[in-house]
């Protein structure tokens, strides 16, 4: 950790309460402890320059939306999952405009500079490709929407206070497993990497 406070780095361990089922009726953690762990992230995270966050932690991803900070999100082993079945037929009924404009967005599954520059500042915003591949549980507004009006920001990444669509920018997942082990599949968005250990 010597080398983390030279950089200016701190690290800040927190427990969060287990994610549940996607939708379901268990879709909110026990008040309490849900309420005291979100206490704790604001305080930890207050004048961070960036967050980084674990797949099991995404309230890191609130946070760093409501700062307008960057973020990494990091998960120390290959997604076992994906969306549920009727997840992009669910939030294009829900929110269509929000489903359009990520369905718009550029994906990041082929880096080309001359077209990115091209493509402005959609290049930067969160992409289908990404919520597919990880950040589709940041779509259950049975879980979120109350943090997150509290926050001063939309129901839903992608959302603004009046329901307007401005999708945020886009967040990193760093797998952190050799990339000699986990050789880094076409499919993945550009923004999905193995990085091995850090």
């Amino acid at each position: 950790q010597d080398h983390l406070e030279g950089a200016r780095v701190t690290l800040r361990l927190l427990d969060s309460p287990p994610t549940p089922a996607w939708g379901g009726a268990d879709a909110a953690a026990p008040a309490e402890a849900e309420a005291k762990l979100r206490t704790e992230l604001a305080c930890a995270c207050a004048g961070a320059a960036g967050i980084v966050f674990s797949l099991f932690a995404l309230e890191g991803h609130v946070l760093a939306e409501a700062l307008g900070v960057p973020a990494l999100a990091v998960s120390p082993y290959l997604i076992p999952y994906g969306p549920p079945a009727d997840f992009e037929s669910r939030l294009a009924g829900a929110r269509p405009l929000l489903h359009a404009a990520l369905r718009a967005s550029p994906t990041p599954a082929t880096p080309e500079p001359a077209a990115a520059a091209c493509r402005g500042e959609l290049a930067d915003r969160l992409s289908w490709a990404e919520v597919e591949h990880w950040a589709w549980p940041l779509y259950d507004e049975a879980r979120w929407a109350g943090w997150r009006a509290g926050l001063g920001l939309g129901c839903a990444p992608g959302l603004t206070l009046e329901g307007a669509v401005a999708l945020p920018r886009r967040v990193h997942l760093a797998y952190l497993l050799p990339s000699v082990l986990v050789p880094r599949p076409a499919h993945w968005p550009r923004t999905v990497r193995a990085f091995g250990y850090l």
